[in-house]
């Protein structure tokens, strides 16, 4: 008499279509990767960048409302007479993993105002460099001296290059949201109002 013994377990046939399932699978998530740290990378540069201003407020009220020199050297303090260069993290105070260089390994930009620029403001606080700043489309976000931005602070972004205005050495700046291929930069501006303002209530000017 015969018995026909059970089956158990896995054909070849199975077994591959479960390796090619779970490769499809694998390789789905692997994909994803890169595209989740870059925008972690952004969320990191935006946190940095509300710090950085937190950092240029305190500054401005330790000082009568002047602000550091921008950082040419790369040693993260401000150098006397110097409108831009890097941010001068150290005379601001922040933790390197913040403000020394941004996520993608870049020094963040900086360029501050000559009024505002390591003296407390004239009366009356106007601004003199005509800083401004554009969304991509050429439009202005700012206004004109003198109340035009007392600082621009910012990141170059995953490409490392000053995408718009960004990179060509002058006073105007382009800030807007990410394009493809385009745009990729983070620019934030201290208003003059809005610094004006905090000093104003904290009784530090008029002087």
């Amino acid at each position: 008499m015969r018995y026909r013994m059970n089956r158990s377990g896995f054909t070849l046939v199975e077994m591959a279509v479960v390796l090619l399932i779970m490769g499809l699978v694998v390789g789905g998530l692997l994909a994803t990767v890169p595209a989740v740290l870059e925008n972690q990378r952004y969320r990191d540069v935006r946190h940095a960048l509300d710090l950085v201003e937190e950092a240029l407020v305190g500054y401005a009220m330790a000082n009568g409302g002047g602000l550091p020199a921008a950082d040419t050297t790369g040693d993260g303090v401000s150098d006397s007479g110097q409108g831009r260069g890097a941010l001068p993290w150290k005379s601001l105070g922040l933790d390197p993993s913040v403000g020394r260089r941004d996520p993608w390994g870049n020094p963040f930009l900086y360029h501050v105002d000559a009024n505002w620029r390591e003296t407390p403001p004239p009366s009356p606080p106007d601004t003199v460099t005509g800083l401004r700043v554009d969304d991509v489309s050429g439009s202005r976000l700012t206004l004109n001296n003198p109340a035009a931005p007392v600082a621009v602070v910012g990141s170059f972004g995953a490409n490392g290059s000053g995408d718009g205005d960004n990179g060509d050495g002058d006073t105007r700046y382009t800030s807007d949201h990410y394009v493809d291929n385009l745009f990729d930069d983070e620019v934030r501006w201290l208003s003059r109002y809005v610094l004006l303002g905090k000093l104003v209530d904290a009784g530090i000017w008029p002087p």
